[in-house]
C-alpha cells in the first residue's frame, strides 16, 4: 500500500521522502530532450537502487530559471549538484552505492 501512495504522490508532484534512502532531484524544463534522457537513466537506475525522486520544472520559478537557465538538466543527490546535461549511469550507480 505504501508503494502505491508513493507513486500517487510522485504523479502529483509531491515530494516523498523515505528515511535512510538517498534523495535525487532533477531540475528540468518542458520540451528538453536532454532532460528526457536523464529522466530515463534515473528511472532505469531506480529499478535496481531505490531512491526518493523529485523532478522540478525550473520554468515555474524565476529564481530557478536565473540559477540554472540553459545549464539543465541538473541532478542533485541529497541536495548536492552532481550532474549537468547528462548522467553517467555507472557513476550514478557507484555514488548511490550500487
Amino acid at each position: 500500500m505504501t508503494d502505491i501512495l508513493k507513486r500517487i504522490d510522485a504523479l502529483l508532484g509531491r515530494a516523498v521522502e523515505t528515511p535512510g534512502i538517498r534523495r535525487i532531484t532533477l531540475y528540468s524544463r518542458p520540451e528538453c530532450h536532454l532532460c528526457e534522457n536523464v529522466h530515463a537513466v534515473l528511472e532505469r537506475v531506480r529499478c535496481d537502487i531505490p531512491f526518493d525522486f523529485e523532478e522540478v520544472d525550473i520554468t515555474t520559478d524565476p529564481t530557478l530559471v536565473d540559477r540554472y537557465g540553459l545549464k539543465i538538466p541538473v541532478v542533485l543527490i541529497d541536495g548536492v549538484e552532481r550532474f549537468y546535461y547528462r548522467v553517467n549511469e555507472r557513476r550514478l550507480r557507484k555514488e548511490l552505492g550500487g
